[in-house]
């Protein structure tokens, strides 16, 4: 049985959040919670699509911290869209 997520599923999951967000093609689930961080970040919500970026760029298969196979999303129902799991430094 093939282990999935796949490296090479991953990086296009990556890629296809980056070209996304370059696009503002994307919906953030819980904007407040973000506003909030952002804003203990020192970081502007309106000024978040960089940070997104540059996040993403720092992130690879590597990072990747989820199930295999990957769980769907819990509450929300979707079409299209999945959730990977990842952990930074």
């Amino acid at each position: 049985m093939i282990k999935r997520p796949s490296y090479s599923e991953i990086q296009r999951k990556i890629r296809q959040a980056r070209e996304a967000i370059l696009k503002n093609n994307f919906s953030i689930l819980k904007p407040t919670v973000i506003a909030i961080d952002a804003l203990e970040l020192g970081i502007h919500f309106e000024e978040i699509n960089p940070v997104l970026i540059d996040l993403l760029d720092e992130i690879g298969p590597g990072n990747y911290e989820g199930q295999y196979p990957p769980r769907g999303p819990m509450k929300v129902k979707f079409s299209g869209p999945s959730f990977l799991h990842f952990v930074g430094e």
